[in-house]
């Protein structure tokens, strides 16, 4: 008897953790059970992830759909328990025998057909000069896609000499390109750079290293600073404006994501932190986080002679992206959230409640006022100013991705300030909501969307709290009825 698919993987996947081996093999016995043609001869699913959280969601399980073998492009979805309960979010993708014959292309070929085309677009982004090529750390992988006409196809990132991470989707035969986009999450919008000269810090950005956890940030008036930190004691070097821009940055970033790691928000591995001297000539790349498994960093650069690495509010809504970017999906997935659309809306929403929360916990600590603009020391302009949004009715409607995440966020703001408890307080219930919802949130192509998040969010509160945050995400539009990207089963 043929076994059933990812039960023998069962217990490969949970001896390891939290999660039992009965436990995976019984949720994906319910999924068959719900959906039976989405198992057959040709198609299955393939566990990529399980994860055990201390959140309202005891487990999930990520699956991959797989047809013939090969994964399916958009394919992943996930099974999450609720105590007793299980549901199941985004939907089986139908996929028929392709007409083309299989594929004799090689990925090699397939990387350099990608890198011709990233860096076509990455030139039309910045600047006519040709930077050095590089393959490293870039991947392809041989995909089908779904729908009445589907066809194999690679699926390639390729990251570039200029920091930047590009996913392109080429016919697996032809080589024509279907899909190119960048996938650096950015804090502002799209226009071009000058050049792009870098410097590293000299300090590893290791995160959580109770050793890089020691350094101060450095005041504006110090001009001398232990430089390198293994210098003799007692050894005194000037200190340049990038040095105590790099540690202050550092300092920040580790403390924050310490914050976050309490309540469940959680980064995989070391992120590195790059710092461009360019000038850029409008707000493109001002401030990006790329979010790849593989390639976790964060880039700052300068407008106006005005570093985003100076701004405090900016850098802590890029290291949001990196720690919503991988609450979502399991270890083989990469950043759920899109560059654009209401998917984006979600992650730039959550990504500026973040910020603006993380900042002014420092603020009030500091006895300084708080803030309810992202950006504005930068940018030289209250850019999105929560001030005069939040008294406002503004509401999750458009194709602007910037308005409509200033609704999500001023609904959990709002949510925040409705709970009733003190500052400190109310911030970490509202981490300990958005961190736990993420675990839950479908990323199957253009989800998350509005209506899953705000599912998930429900679930996630207290339930003494649970009444304030439905009324904060039904008065701006976000929530507006039942979400049907998730089931139960």
């Amino acid at each position: 008897m043929k076994p059933r698919p990812g039960k023998a993987r069962a217990s490969d996947w949970a001896h390891r953790l939290s999660v039992s081996s009965d436990g995976v093999s019984a949720a994906l016995r319910a999924l068959r059970r719900a959906e039976p043609r989405s198992f057959s001869q040709w198609s299955s699913y393939k566990i990529t992830d399980v994860k055990a959280t201390q959140s309202q969601a005891r487990e999930i399980i990520f699956l991959q759909q797989r047809w013939m073998g090969l994964p399916v492009y958009g394919g992943r979805r996930s099974i999450v328990r609720y105590g007793r309960s299980r549901y199941v979010t985004g939907s089986h993708l139908p996929v028929r025998t392709p007409a083309q014959a299989f594929p004799t292309s090689t990925p090699a070929e397939a990387v350099a057909a990608a890198l011709d085309i990233a860096e076509a677009l990455d030139r039309k982004r910045r600047t006519k000069e040709r930077f050095p090529r590089t393959d490293q750390r870039t991947v392809a992988t041989l995909m089908v896609t779904p729908g009445r006409r589907p066809r194999f196809v690679w699926h390639v990132k390729a990251r570039l000499a200029t920091t930047s991470v590009y996913e392109v989707l080429l016919d697996a035969t032809t080589f024509r390109p279907l899909r190119a986009r960048c996938r650096d999450h950015q804090a502002v919008a799209h226009v071009a750079v000058a050049d792009l000269p870098t410097f590293q810090s000299s300090v590893d950005a290791a995160w959580l290293d109770p050793d890089r956890r020691r350094f101060r940030p450095l005041r504006p008036d110090e001009t001398e600073w232990p430089w390198p930190p293994e210098s003799p004691p007692g050894k005194y070097v000037p200190v340049t404006p990038e040095q105590q821009m790099a540690v202050n940055v550092i300092v920040l970033v580790n403390t924050a994501l310490e914050e976050l790691a309490k309540v469940g928000g959680a980064v995989t591995r070391r992120v590195d932190i790059t710092m461009a001297t360019a000038e850029v000539l409008d707000l493109d790349d001002l401030a990006s986080a790329s979010v790849f498994v593989d390639d976790q960093s964060l880039k700052f650069m300068s407008f106006m002679r005005r570093h985003a690495a100076t701004d405090a509010s900016v850098v802590l809504h890029e290291l949001a992206h990196l720690v919503l970017c991988h609450g979502v999906g399991g270890r083989d997935d990469d950043s759920p959230f899109e560059t654009s659309g209401e998917s984006a809306a979600v992650g730039e929403g959550l990504a500026d409640a973040l910020a603006l929360t993380m900042w002014n916990a420092r603020l009030r600590a500091m006895s300084a006022p708080e803030v309810m603009s992202i950006g504005e020391w930068v940018l030289r302009h209250r850019h999105r100013d929560y001030a005069a949004y939040l008294p406002s009715n503004g509401r999750w409607s458009g194709s602007d991705k910037y308005k409509r995440g200033q609704a999500l966020c001023a609904a959990l703001l709002e949510f925040r300030s409705g709970t009733g408890s003190s500052p400190d307080e109310a911030d970490e219930e509202m981490w300990r909501t958005v961190c736990g919802a993420l675990h839950a949130l479908p990323h199957q192509l253009d989800q998350p969307k509005g209506c899953c998040i705000s599912e998930t969010l429900l679930r996630e509160a207290s339930a003494a709290h649970r009444g304030a945050l439905d009324a904060a995400l039904r008065k701006r539009g976000v929530l507006a009825g039942p979400c049907p990207h998730i089931k139960r089963i």
